[in-house]
């Protein structure tokens, strides 16, 4: 790669890395690797993230032993830790998580989408299709990222589950609500333009990831991916990663092709620093 996009990634933060060992997939990069491939590229952070454990004590310790690039946490409220469990959401804010991600592979949303026979995991209280309010739990959590500075993203969960979440949050004085890969096809609730635009009108950050469109899995055009950052505003969006996966590049050189691709369909370097650096960074409270 020129070195004329070095500037492009220094500085940048993936808030969606994957890494090793990981119960489901084979990874690129354990923790550390990761940690090490982003201060060689003069990142500013990454978040490590699991689907099955909480991460932040794991971050805490990579943190200490890769000077020069921070390194954060947190817990996706999946199955193994017990789904929508206040208690394991206040243990990782004590120790100094960043980020819990609703439920992801143990999703309601995922379950369907894949035909599991098992019903998966939903944060409404009462039918998907008719329920306006979040379960009494998630208020709970909501809570405790509002006591601690966390930041709340949607995971694999579907619109209308965002969209109560952004309700209850905003009653709860939660402000840094993200929707997680909202385009993705596979994992994400893969929204369209007008509804990535009303979560952002309700407060939400839309994160933009790389796997969307770029690598393997990936299913729409880093064209389209632009045209949604254009609609939606720089202001309101985040870059990110979510590579990790044995078959893509790794997470630390993979961000910095996203941001190349996005370079190269008209995304100005401004409007890439604002994504990839000032908004996820201001999340982080960095």
């Amino acid at each position: 790669m020129s070195t004329d996009t070095d500037d492009l990634v220094a500085g940048a933060v993936d808030m969606h890395c994957h890494f090793g060992p990981d119960a489901h997939l084979e990874r690129s990069v354990d923790c550390l690797e990761a940690a090490e491939q982003a201060r060689a590229l003069d990142m500013a952070a990454i978040v490590l993230k699991s689907h099955d454990y909480q991460t932040a004590a794991l971050a805490y310790a990579v943190d200490r032993v890769t000077p020069g690039i921070s390194v954060f946490g947190g817990i996706a409220l999946d199955a193994p830790v017990g789904g929508l469990n206040p208690h394991a959401v206040e243990v990782m804010c004590r120790i100094g998580g960043k980020v819990v991600w609703m439920p992801t592979l143990s999703s309601e949303n995922d379950h369907r989408k894949f035909g599991l026979p098992t019903p998966g995991l939903s944060i409404l209280d009462g039918d998907l299709h008719r329920a306006q309010r979040v379960k009494p739990e998630v208020l709970e959590i909501l809570a405790l990222a509002k006591e601690f500075d966390v930041v709340v993203e949607t995971g694999h969960i579907s619109f209308a589950e965002i969209l109560a979440l952004l309700a209850a949050a905003a009653d709860v004085g939660v402000d840094k609500v993200v929707v997680t890969h909202a385009m993705e096809p596979l994992a994400g609730p893969q929204l369209d333009i007008a509804q990535m635009c009303e979560a952002a009108d309700r407060g939400a950050y839309i994160e933009h990831c790389a796997m969307t469109c770029s690598g393997y899995l990936a299913e729409t055009p880093p064209a389209a991916v632009a045209d949604a950052i254009r609609e939606v505003g720089p202001a309101r969006c985040i870059l990110s990663t979510d590579y990790g996966q044995k078959k893509n590049v790794a997470p630390a050189p993979g961000l910095r092709q996203f941001l190349e691709l996005l370079l190269a369909e008209g995304v100005s370097r401004g409007d890439i620093d604002v994504m990839a650096k000032e908004n996820p960074g201001r999340l982080l409270s960095m």
